[in-house]
This record gives structure tokens, C-alpha cells and sequence, in this order.
């Protein structure tokens, strides 16, 4: 994904439509396949960006679902594991569910912003959730 992005600065006597399928293909292995670095992109579904409209009208929403629940289902959570997919909707999800948590490690913004992935700003660095979660 820091490659692609790195690209786009690259592109500048590109047409739009080039500069558009660069930054879907940005969006697609950053947010909706969401994987590791080392990790190979799929070919099949990264291929859809050279048709915008067909891009533009997948049912992404079915595939960033499918992808994160195949990474958390059956895990070994005693060790240090990644989630693929568009995992920020599932730490909204805690962050919701366990209000402490949110408020502690989500920086919530006032007002309750919507949709609820607008409502935290977040923090940097490395946090440890486990003592957090088992408070609650």
C-alpha cells in the first residue's frame, strides 16, 4: 500500500482515470484485503480497478466483512496475531461495546459523530489492551 501511494506522486502526466484505478488499488490493499505487507495481493478482485465502473459497484461491504471474519474466526488469541481486512470496524465495535475501553484508548470526539468509525480520533503508539478489556 506505501508503494502505491508512493506511486501517486510519481503519476503526474497520468490521465485521470490511471490516477483514480492507482488510488482504488491503494484503497483495496490498504483497507478492503487489509493485509500484512509481506502478504500478496489477490490478482483477481485487484484486477476490477481497470474497469471504474465495475470497481466502483462491487459489493465491497461482502468482501471486507468476509475477509475480516475469516481472520478472527479460530484464532489463537494466547500469542501476537494479525487481522486482515478492514479491521478498524471491528475495534469501533469494541470501542461501542465496552464504553470504558473506548474512552480510555479511542479518544472519543464530542458530540457522537456519525457514522460511528468518525467518532474516535484515536491514539498513536502502542497500547495494551489486555488488563483494559479484563476491567471491563
Amino acid at each position: 500500500t506505501q508503494e502505491i501511494i508512493a506511486a501517486l506522486e510519481r503519476c503526474k502526466g497520468w490521465s485521470w482515470d490511471d490516477h483514480k484505478r492507482l488510488a482504488y488499488l491503494a484503497i483495496f490493499t490498504g483497507y478492503i484485503e487489509g493485509r500484512k505487507y509481506s502478504t500478496p495481493t489477490r490478482v483477481s478482485l485487484a484486477r476490477l480497478v481497470m474497469e471504474l465502473e465495475r470497481f466502483e459497484n462491487y459489493p465491497w461491504g461482502r468482501v471486507v466483512f468476509k475477509v475480516l471474519m475469516d481472520s478472527v474466526k479460530g484464532r489463537d488469541i494466547s500469542g501476537c496475531y494479525t487481522i486482515n481486512g478492514f479491521a478498524q470496524a471491528l475495534q469501533v465495535w469494541v470501542y461501542t461495546a465496552l464504553p470504558e475501553l473506548g474512552a480510555t484508548f479511542g479518544n472519543p470526539l464530542p458530540n457522537n459523530p456519525s457514522p460511528p468509525i468518525l467518532a474516535y480520533k484515536g491514539r498513536t503508539g502502542r497500547r495494551q489492551f489486555k488488563d483494559a478489556i479484563l476491567s471491563q
